[in-house]
């Protein structure tokens, strides 16, 4: 047995036994936790969504988007009082410069892009906590957002949300010029550089994404909690990249779809309520997560071309 098809098969092994654990858990199907599970695979999505466009050029991951998020759920707090789309737009536009500076750091400075986002990272902390004074932001008393918390049936606004950017994101990787060349900066830098592609705008713009999609994270969550602060993202980066990794997307880069991002985040977000529903502590549930984020980048690391 070859060393890929040893891998196919652990994986296989591990789907099979998520599914009996789905299957043998009393009320894991149940209408409450269907929507538990959905509304939480949707904020991880939103996420991941953004990775993957980071990971797919070649840059593995950003340790940034956690504070991003809970940045740009501040902004939309803080700046609710001028009407929900435009608090929307500011806070999606804080994004998208939050990390496109940090994509075009990368892009023309070849710097590396885990030095940049933990720094980057440090920075907004910092920034933040200083403008704050470390206190929690809150929505302006008359401010109408309502909605983004409707819900119709099953489907919540988040996850109304993450159906369409996961749609949109599609359709850039598939139909559009910048998604070939990313495609192709992150299976092949040199090549793209001998085909006449501008890397660093391509890594920009990825990067730029990653931001949009961070942002509509932070939105949705500040709106469902009515308050954020710089816990308000914590962990969603290594869930995102956990995601990521889960729906077969390459660590190393050029390869993956918005789809395997659902996928991922739906598989991680029900692990994650089988967790919960067995009765494990949080301290017990950070542990398994993290075996399972382990688990995966090693499965991607033995698949990956030598």
């Amino acid at each position: 047995m070859t060393r890929q098809r040893a891998i196919n098969a652990i994986r296989a092994l591990l789907l099979a036994l998520l599914v009996a654990a789905m299957a043998t858990t009393p009320g894991f199907f149940s209408a409450p936790s269907i929507i538990a599970t959905l509304d939480y695979a949707s904020l991880i999505g939103l996420v991941a969504i953004g990775m993957a466009f980071i990971t797919i050029s070649g840059n593995i991951m950003s340790l940034a988007l956690s504070a991003t998020m809970a940045t740009c759920g501040e902004i939309f707090l803080l700046t609710s009082g001028m009407g929900m789309w435009t608090a929307i737009a500011i806070a999606l536009a804080a994004g998208v410069v939050i990390t496109g500076l940090q994509g075009f750091i990368i892009g023309v400075i070849r710097a590396n892009p885990i030095i940049v986002t933990i720094a980057a990272f440090a920075l907004l902390h910092g920034i933040v906590s200083a403008f704050t004074g470390g206190a929690r932001a809150y929505p302006d008393p008359g401010a109408e957002y309502s909605l983004l918390r409707t819900r119709i049936g099953m489907v919540q606004a988040p996850l109304a949300v993450f159906i369409a950017g996961a749609i949109a994101a599609q359709l850039v990787l598939t139909f559009t010029r910048f998604g070939r060349n990313l495609f192709l900066v992150g299976s092949n830098f040199r090549a793209a550089e001998a085909a006449g592609v501008v890397t660093w705008r391509t890594t920009s713009i990825a990067y730029c994404l990653a931001g949009f999609y961070t942002a509509l994270a932070g939105i949705m969550a500040a709106a469902r909690y009515q308050t954020a602060d710089l816990e308000l993202g914590a962990g969603y980066d290594y869930e995102a990249i956990a995601a990521v990794l889960i729906g077969g997307i390459a660590i190393q880069g050029g390869m993956g779809s918005a789809w395997r991002v659902v996928i991922g985040a739906v598989i991680f977000a029900a692990a994650g309520t089988l967790l919960v529903l067995r009765g494990y502590s949080t301290e017990m549930q950070r542990l398994l997560t993290g075996v399972l984020i382990f688990c995966v980048v090693c499965l991607q690391t033995g698949g990956a071309k030598r």
